[in-house]
């Protein structure tokens, strides 16, 4: 019997250690920064004379804020780690990811040696003392330290902060260099919030290279020789091209020769490289300016050893004209299709010799698709474009003026093509990535499959970019109570409060509108029944009474009652709003009444808030998701028939949708509950074959109990490129 115990006891702890082994292997799935989504960069110092920087990252794990890590890697030779405190989706409680197992997870982390740990908007205050002494060890024992947002003051000591920032750091970038023992410290104000535009790429180019030098230097990794660049004088003025940029090239014993490379990048990202070569350390190279537009410009040098980055260097200047375009103004910033773009340009200044002025519809990838000229322009020059179905949902209209074939400036301003993705398959996707690299996140979803998304609010900008049509999250119809019984917020049959209502909602959601609307949404996981105490809910119930029964007699037959006038019709007792004693008691009519009452009370109000879309949205599609069984006595029927889309759980809703609902009525089911692939595939298909014409996935990031569609760092999880492969027919 002992050996039979010590079999179980044995075969329970390999059990055990077998779990914990496949919790961390799914740790790292989850933790995972790799290269495998490659976005716009510029490699700083990527392979670096200086050797790898050995990195670890702590930061939360969910959102965009996992990918600056990559994007750092991307722009340095950075071997790096991450770990994650964070909220779970659906949880209420933050903590290390991977409970117990993440918490070993970190120490093991901690117990490698690191150049320099960079917390991420985090404190140290979610660390036990443990975790704190051996992240803060080697620091003090001369490794690097990097704050983010947060500073902690045990950490770096305001006594101990440098009074000169260190030469490699830029003075303008909101940072603070500290001694930490024999380690570095750096705190870094701020991260940045760069919203889309023109242009943004470059900006968070620049603010990722800032961080890095900063990581660079805390870990000392930072290039000894200095590189400077200098230009003769500044402003630059348009039209004066006498201008020079000087390449000085640190001296060094005995001398060397490196490979220069030298660039000149607008704010937009347009970018002029300039011919370099060989240069000795110690000495001087000297380049003619090209004519340049104007606006704001960095001149970018590297030098470079055996196609490694030794140093680089950047230099901000502007070039100036008076002659510019001021501005791009839209009579509408948005159109449906079959439409018009139309406005005027207005430039400022006095005139150039030969000028042109065009103006261009163009992609996000800055590809031109209409485009119109207009020699000699004036000062007010009006403009007019079809909005033709094959633009993108998002353009970009710019006026580019330019004289002997040389661009003195530009303006832009985005336009918004209406777009709905009805009447083809689609792919929907709870919510929209946010923060700066939002753009990254949207460019990955399009990429993998992602056609629609469901989001509270309206759409940003690169929603439209990437031809992501919305499914706006508009209200959440629920059925609660106050004490006396009434409704809360209103009453459904409040008349006056839902017709307010329903009008702010459908004022607020005007830009979603104008953006394309595939259904509007009026929640997940609704009340799809409700009643309450108040007159006006007597009222309604009296009416449809009176829809369904030929007579009051005949009511009273079919209840067993003697009501003498409508007006005295009602429940038995106020306090029993379902009429549940009537079901006891076995009058099965008065009670299933009552029911079928709740059901046509909540389609009435879908009824008001459809009416409401309706009126700012001709072609809109209203319903809700998530909510509607069977089971629960709902009247499915009535859900269908009174509605225009309808996206319930899995059951026996979908047979009924698929019977009796028009083809172009929208529907679908949730997944993304699970984490293998076949389970997964199975759900897919299942819609697919029940005629739905949508698959909706919940959500586009996650981790814990399931995962998102996209990882930590914007790759498809491995177990979404096996749906992704195996669903290539039909997508």
């Amino acid at each position: 019997m002992e050996r039979l115990l010590a079999c179980f006891t044995l075969l329970a702890l390999l059990g055990s250690v077998s779990g914990r082994a496949q919790d961390l292997a799914e740790l790292e799935v989850d933790h995972a920064l790799t290269l495998d989504y490659p976005t716009p960069h510029t490699k700083w110092a990527q392979p670096y004379a200086g050797g790898s920087t050995r990195v670890l990252f702590i930061l939360d794990g969910r959102g965009t804020l996992p990918r600056e890590c990559v994007e750092l890697m991307q722009r340095f030779d950075l071997q790096a780690e991450a770990a994650f405190w964070t909220r779970i989706v659906d949880s209420t409680e933050e903590h290390w990811h991977g409970g117990d197992v993440g918490e070993a997870r970190l120490l093991g982390l901690l117990g490698q040696p690191w150049d320099c740990v960079v917390l991420l908007q985090q404190g140290l205050g979610n660390m036990n003392a443990e975790q704190q002494y051996r992240l803060l060890r080697p620091v003090a024992d001369g490794g690097g330290i990097v704050m983010v947002g947060r500073r902690d003051e045990r950490v770096l000591k305001t006594d101990n902060r440098l009074a000169q920032l260190p030469a490699f750091l830029d003075p303008g970038d909101g940072m603070d260099a500290y001694r930490v023992g024999k380690g570095r410290g750096v705190h870094v104000h701020r991260r940045p919030a760069i919203d889309y535009y023109e242009g943004w790429e470059t900006e968070y180019d620049l603010w990722a290279q800032r961080l890095g030098r900063a990581i660079l230097w805390a870990a000392g990794r930072e290039p000894a020789p200095d590189l400077a660049l200098q230009l003769d004088s500044e402003p630059i003025r348009w039209g004066d091209w006498s201008h020079s940029v000087t390449v000085t090239a640190p001296p060094e014993t005995p001398a060397r020769s490196y490979d220069l490379v030298l660039r000149l990048r607008h704010a937009t990202g347009i970018t002029e490289a300039l011919p370099a070569g060989k240069v000795e350390s110690g000495s001087q190279a000297r380049f003619r300016l090209p004519p340049l537009a104007a606006g704001d410009w960095t001149a970018d040098a590297w030098l470079y050893r055996r196609g490694s980055v030794v140093t680089w260097a950047i230099r901000p200047f502007r070039v100036e004209s008076p002659r510019t375009v001021e501005a791009v103004d839209l009579d509408e910033s948005w159109s449906e299709v079959g439409g018009v773009f139309s406005g005027a340009v207005r430039l400022a200044g006095p005139a150039v010799a030969g000028e042109v002025l065009s103006v261009s519809l163009r992609d996000r990838r800055r590809r031109i698709l209409l485009q119109d000229s207009f020699p000699n322009p004036g000062d007010t020059v009006p403009f007019r474009f079809p909005v033709e179905p094959w633009l993108p949902m998002l353009v970009t209209v710019e006026a580019r003026l330019a004289a002997a074939g040389q661009d003195i400036g530009w303006r832009t301003a985005y336009a918004r093509v209406t777009k709905r993705h009805h009447g083809r398959f689609n792919f929907l996707i709870w919510d929209v990535p946010k923060g700066t690299l939002a753009p990254y996140a949207e460019q990955s979803l399009a990429e993998h499959g992602v056609t629609l998304q469901l989001a509270h609010g309206n759409p940003p900008n690169y929603v439209a970019a990437f031809d992501m049509a919305w499914v706006p999250y508009t209200t959440r119809i629920q059925a609660k109570v106050d004490a006396n019984g009434i409704m809360k917020p209103f009453c459904w049959n409040d008349a006056d409060a839902v017709a307010k209502h329903v009008e702010e909602r459908a004022n607020a959601h005007l830009p979603a509108r104008r953006h394309g609307v595939f259904v509007w949404s009026l929640g997940d996981e609704v009340d799809t029944q409700g009643c309450c105490a108040s007159a006006a809910c007597a009222a309604a119930y009296r009416t449809y009474l009176a829809s369904q029964y030929a007579s009051l007699s005949e009511l009273n037959r079919s209840w067993g009652t003697s009501f003498a006038a409508w007006e005295e019709v009602g429940i038995a007792d106020p306090a029993d709003l379902e009429e549940a004693a009537a079901l006891r008691a076995g009058n099965y009519a008065r009670w299933f009444d009552r029911q079928a009452f709740q059901s046509w009370n909540f389609v009435q109000l879908c009824a008001r808030y459809k009416a409401a879309y309706e009126a700012i949205d001709p072609r809109a599609k209203v319903g809700f998701e998530g909510a509607g069984r069977f089971e629960r006595g709902d009247d499915l029927d009535l859900i269908v028939r009174g509605n225009t889309f309808w996206s319930p759980y899995p059951g026996t809703a979908d047979e009924i949708i698929r019977s009796i609902a028009p083809r172009d009525f929208p529907r679908a089911n949730w997944m993304g509950y699970t984490k293998d692939a076949d389970s997964l595939l199975a759900k897919y298909w299942r819609m697919v074959t029940l005629d739905m014409d949508s698959v909706w996935w919940w959500r586009w990031d996650c981790i814990g109990r399931f995962h998102g569609w996209l990882a930590a760092d914007l790759r498809p999880y491995p177990t979404v490129r096996d749906i992704l492969e195996d669903t290539r027919v039909l997508r």
